[in-house]
């Protein structure tokens, strides 16, 4: 995904920014905040959710930042007019910031806890992000559809399917590529940033392709922090712990979690005291009802919680499945 804040020469115009010239990179120094347009259609999101008491705070997707850069910033040909019959979209990407990132900057979104970064983005056929650097931040990433395609200067290369979770702890620094693995097809996945508790560490890659079967009407644990036991009471969402395999171990107090409820099925979400969970409604709908509180999500919204408690996630479209996604980490 693209750097934040550190981009290639390419990149220097589009962002905006004044620059220091290093050997091979271009620091930018965020400018004055950027005015919010028409692509942000609602208020409140994050920053309502950083300062609710309330149980759970719904970030609906119209309050989200709609971003479709150009193509020529990430290596890409020109968009082509009419766009072929396969696009789904006018732009090669079109990716939703859950948080100030590249062009958008608003200082009540720019994490949640240590969770830095959520971008939501569809890239179509045969476009994708050309080799960029990225250093002391723990990235991963989610395919949601189609095959994403990674190469990077370690020496990793794959394609990763539906449901699989890459991770990759830039550390010293790293370079790397992604793109959309077909032609003909668009792919989509969910990127987050986890801000590890140390710097400098040793640049590390990992991945794992999960079976529909292992989220299917219950939490598959994804990632998890390499310092604490992956049962540890207190902590994580999930009503059990089963021992199965995480594709990550984060150099940060974090879980992150997948799951797919059928048509009339429901799950628990546990917050510990002390603990906070970041939940973004994937594909379908569902609805998230506390003790006092019900709230329904809609594909691309999200929802924060920081007060303790069970919360009951039941699948509310009656024939799409619900698919979410959860980050878990300790109460900023």
């Amino acid at each position: 995904m693209r750097a934040l804040f550190v981009a290639t020469a390419s990149l220097l115009r589009p962002l905006g920014c004044s620059a220091v010239r290093l050997p091979s990179l271009v620091t930018c120094r965020r400018p004055a905040p950027v005015p919010i347009d028409g692509r942000r259609l609602a208020m409140g999101g994050l920053s309502a959710a950083m300062a609710s008491t309330s149980p759970i705070v719904h970030i609906p997707a119209a309050s989200l930042y709609v971003s479709t850069p150009d193509p020529s910033m990430f290596g890409n040909a020109a968009n082509p007019r009419p766009p072929p019959t396969h696009w789904t979209a006018p732009n090669w990407l079109r990716s939703i910031f859950h948080f100030s990132f590249a062009e958008y900057y608003e200082p009540s979104k720019s994490s949640f806890g240590v969770l830095r970064v959520l971008n939501d983005d569809t890239v179509q056929g045969g476009r994708g992000f050309g080799k960029h650097p990225h250093r002391d931040m723990e990235i991963l990433t989610y395919v949601v559809s189609g095959g994403l395609r990674h190469a990077d200067s370690t020496g990793n290369e794959e394609t990763l399917p539906r449901g699989a979770i890459q991770y990759m702890s830039a550390g010293r620094g790293i370079m790397h590529s992604e793109a959309n693995g077909a032609a003909d097809e668009p792919l989509r996945f969910l990127q987050l940033w986890i801000t590890p508790r140390v710097r400098g560490l040793t640049p590390a890659y990992g991945s794992r392709r999960v079976a529909a079967s292992e989220r299917a009407d219950r939490w598959v644990h994804l990632a998890a922090d390499a310092d604490v036991a992956e049962c540890a009471r207190g902590v994580g969402i999930a009503p059990r712990c089963d021992g199965s395999a995480t594709a990550a171990r984060l150099h940060q107090d974090a879980n992150i979690y997948a799951t797919e409820l059928s048509p009339g099925t429901s799950i628990e979400l546990t917050v510990h005291p002390q603990r906070q969970v970041y939940l973004v409604q994937v594909e379908g709908a569902a609805t998230v009802a506390g003790e006092s509180t019900t709230v329904r999500l809609s594909a691309h919204d999200a929802a924060t919680f920081k007060v303790p408690g069970t919360f009951v996630i039941s699948e509310a479209d009656g024939e799409e499945k619900a698919h979410l996604l959860a980050v878990e980490m300790a109460r900023a």
